[in-house]
């Protein structure tokens, strides 16, 4: 499996726990450290929860390795808790 198609994969995956704003970035030759990058908002800690333990299931049913999933982000967060400026929107 190609790493586009695993990333594919795992989209599609969170969307069966009706994942939202589903996002695949192609960071190909710009990082080293992956070549897809997928961003999966939910509805509260809750939803992102079930969303990211349903994705390790079904990545481990299918005998995928995985390496990290991040299930929140920390409370002190700098960027994710700034309130997006209205001139932005």
């Amino acid at each position: 499996m190609t790493s586009k198609n695993l990333a594919v994969k795992i989209a599609n995956i969170a969307l069966e726990k009706k994942g939202k704003e589903i996002k695949i970035l192609d960071l190909t030759g710009l990082a080293f450290f992956t070549d897809f990058f997928v961003i999966i908002s939910g509805d509260s800690d809750i939803h992102i929860k079930a969303i990211s333990d349903h994705i390790e299931t079904k990545l481990k049913e299918n005998k995928i390795k995985i390496e990290k999933i991040k299930k929140q982000l920390p409370d002190n967060c700098p960027v994710c808790n700034q309130p997006i400026k209205e001139e932005l929107l």
